[in-house]
């Protein structure tokens, strides 16, 4: 099961093999942060980064208990949920081509479930 959406991570090519990090801070809420174990998580991508780059920094740092959270097996997809970028609200399967930069902030909002 592979969590990518049409906007993948690609490798950083650079100069000299040499590619500039981004630093984001990812801010996590309810069942995200019950995986990572904190309220912030600092990752690094490779520049020019995208919110799916952070989303696979995520992924390969915490595994399959945080791919869990994000797929939706009856539907074999990617769970919809908002993204915010910065000071923006983003979709999550839409818009994880979406450019992050060095510094940013990402956060994936759940809806919240009641009955």
């Amino acid at each position: 099961m592979q969590l990518q959406t049409q906007a993948g991570a690609s490798p950083g090519g650079g100069m000299g093999g040499m590619t500039a990090k981004a630093h984001v801070r990812f801010k996590a809420f309810s069942v995200i942060r019950d995986v990572m174990g904190a309220e912030y998580v600092d990752v690094e991508v490779d520049q020019p980064g995208t919110v799916q780059d952070v989303m696979d920094a995520l992924l390969a740092r915490f595994g399959e208990d945080l791919r869990e959270k994000l797929w939706d097996r009856e539907e074999n997809a990617m769970t919809p949920f908002l993204i915010r970028l910065n000071d923006e609200i983003i979709r999550s399967r839409f818009d994880m081509g979406r450019s992050v930069e060095d510094g940013g902030e990402v956060a994936f909002i759940f809806p919240i479930g009641g009955g």
